[in-house]
């Protein structure tokens, strides 16, 4: 494996006019000794979002992680976005009940 960024975007442009965006960052070792990446925010405009522009995002960030030599792609979604689940859905992703989610407000 090749060094990876720790964060990172990824940009789609269309007609020179930010369309949408992908962001993230890698926590280097985990307990199983491969990083892990975990997409920030995946936000595409209202009037792109069936270009498919979303989807090449999503398959840009997951060769990253990849290349990166990454053991999983994890990311958060609102309990009530269901067009958001399934969209990952559809891209393969699983919703995962094995961690909990935990906060602290400052």
């Amino acid at each position: 494996t090749k060094a990876q960024p720790e964060f990172g975007i990824f940009a789609a442009k269309l007609n020179a006019e930010l369309v949408g965006y992908a962001s993230y960052y890698s926590i280097p070792f985990t307990y199983s000794l491969q990083p892990t990446f975990v997409l920030q925010q995946l936000y595409v405009s209202q009037s792109h979002r069936s270009n498919k522009i979303g989807k090449f995002l999503f398959n840009e960030l997951k060769l990253q992680a990849r290349d990166a030599g990454a053991g999983k792609l994890e990311w958060r979604v609102m309990p009530s976005n269901t067009l958001a689940k399934r969209f990952y859905r559809c891209l393969g992703g699983l919703e995962e009940d094995t961690w909990e989610h935990w906060t602290i407000t400052l």
